[in-house]
């Protein structure tokens, strides 16, 4: 790669950061990006552990980077992986994830050797996948030793803990947290008495998978939840959970997203004992023969998880209802909608479940409310470019027929191309209604790779390449990777003529920038 002309597109990027703002600040849009903590980059290639951390140099590199493009970044869980789970962060523990730690911070505290450092550093690393076998044998070396030169009193688990709270404590950057469905299962093995005995937590088909997808996740007791006494509404198991809430959004200035918000309002649930009875919504099953016990008649009632569980924590944390991401993908129960108007809650409006060929369809981006989520893609889904890759060609063409509708371009066959797809799609989620976007790191920078593919049990790999800057701008020189310039002038001509006038000038000097800027582009 030519040094002098990234030097030079680094000026420029620098230099243009208050103009992309300024579109974002006329379509009323917050930008996140969706990064899991352990995906992040290395410090240098010469300093990198296998493995990302939301709180050393290499996450300092990716802020400083894309500052005024993003303005969140979503981490997922902070528990514990393990690889009995291979390590998915969605089935983590109630304890801090010490592959978050910044390696480089313990040495210059002397709790680890250079020596230790440095053999961590030599080893050859795979690029862009993290080796979770050798991440852990490493980590495990290095935590130990320092665990034996603190002299801390502590059991080693909660040294480690201290060591990532700390470190998080001083963590400058805007994360946004994830709340997972699962409750670790250090509290059902305790506990067994707070979970439904022989039920367990899924979904029925959906978008995600054509079967009903078992989770296997357990269930908390509405009896262990709550309780009928007016002065002490919660039970054990409800005490336990705001606790468990508490470890999820300390640290994360950014707000918290709740995976599978549907669990919260009325689980499906799936009987794993021995009689054969059917599956059912834990809430609202007024016929079923067991769950009809728990039936909530009065609709207010579906509102309580939310109103005792996340309420509290808006003013403990300084949060808005626009700081929480709830994730409502999936068949949606009776009175999901209801629950979350009531708060000022938005909805996720995944682009790549939209139907173009329904155009009131619930995840048309266009018809998106000013709460809700636009989202190119989550850790879930393949990248937006892989997904119009992967479309047939007729599937393609409604796409890109309706793309051209809401961006109000004349469509022609060429916009049927993947690369012009996601070009029209980028444009189309900042033209929306929809205050907040999300965008997962391989769609935001043409990095190619998925981390999660629902169903296969050996995910969460990919990681960001250490050389993201010059990667990105590579890929956005082939028109693989979020052009802010385009798709903010897009949006802006999206909203009508009358939108259009009054930021014609703004228009015209971002596609002068970015003219200066695809011109040094093309020398790289």
């Amino acid at each position: 790669m030519n040094e002098e002309t990234f030097q030079s597109l680094m000026a420029l990027w620098d230099a243009y950061r208050p103009l992309i703002q300024e579109g974002y600040d006329a379509l009323d849009k917050t930008i996140v990006l969706g990064l899991p903590a352990t995906s992040m980059p290395a410090e240098s290639d010469e300093k990198d552990t296998g493995i990302g951390s939301p709180y050393g140099e290499g996450a300092a590199r990716i802020w400083r980077f894309w500052h005024g493009v993003i303005h969140k970044i979503m981490q997922g869980p902070i528990g514990k992986t393990s690889a009995k789970t291979w390590h998915s962060p969605y089935l983590s523990s109630w304890d801090y994830n010490p592959f978050f730690l910044d390696l480089d911070k313990l040495y210059k505290k002397r709790l680890i050797s250079k020596k230790t450092l440095d053999k961590i550093y030599q080893r050859q690393k795979n690029l862009c996948y993290i080796d979770f076998k050798q991440v852990e044998s490493d980590y495990t070396e290095a935590l130990t030793e320092a665990y034996k030169k603190s002299k801390s009193e502590l059991p080693f688990t909660a040294f480690c803990n201290k060591l990532v709270q700390d470190q998080m404590r001083h963590c400058g950057f805007t994360y946004i947290g994830d709340i997972p469905i699962n409750v670790p299962t250090r509290v059902s093995d305790r506990h067994p008495d707070w979970f439904l005995k022989d039920w367990s937590l899924g979904a029925p088909p959906d978008q995600y998978s054509a079967t009903p997808q078992k989770w296997g996740f357990p269930i908390l007791h509405p009896h262990a939840l709550f309780t009928k006494n007016p002065t002490q509404h919660l039970g054990p198991a409800g005490r336990m959970f705001k606790k468990l809430l508490h470890f999820y959004f300390r640290g994360n200035k950014g707000g918290i997203r709740i995976d599978h918000f549907i669990g919260w309002v009325d689980p499906y649930c799936f009987y794993t004992g021995k009689k054969n009875y059917p599956n059912g919504r834990l809430y609202s099953s007024p016929k079923h023969p067991l769950l009809k016990k728990f039936y909530l008649k009065d609709k207010a009632d579906f509102r309580r998880m939310t109103a005792e569980f996340l309420l509290p924590f808006f003013n403990e944390f300084h949060l808005s209802s626009m700081d929480i991401y709830p994730e409502d993908l999936g068949i949606r129960p009776q009175y999901m909608d209801s629950v979350l108007r009531s708060f000022h809650l938005g909805r996720m409006v995944p682009v790549q479940f939209n139907d173009p060929a329904v155009h009131d369809h619930l995840y048309h981006a266009a018809l998106a409310m000013p709460e809700d989520i636009a989202v190119t893609d989550t850790h879930d889904n393949p990248s937006l470019l892989d997904f119009f890759t992967a479309l047939p060609h007729e599937k393609r063409e409604l796409f890109a027929r309706q793309l051209a509708e809401d961006l109000r371009f004349n469509y022609t066959d060429d916009l049927t191309q993947p690369t012009w797809l996601y070009r029209m799609q980028l444009g189309s989620v900042l033209a929306s209604p929809a205050k907040r976007v999300m965008i997962f790191f391989t769609s935001l920078m043409g990095q190619k790779g998925r981390y999660n593919t629902p169903g296969v049990v050996d995910s969460w790999h990919l990681r960001c390449h250490n050389h993201f800057d010059q990667q990105y701008f590579l890929a956005l020189r082939e028109g693989r990777a979020y052009n802010p310039f385009e798709a903010i002038c897009f949006a802006i001509y999206a909203r009508g003529d009358a939108f259009y006038h009054v930021h014609e000038d703004l228009v015209h000097r971002l596609r002068q920038a970015e003219s200066t800027f695809f011109n040094t582009l093309q020398n790289l």
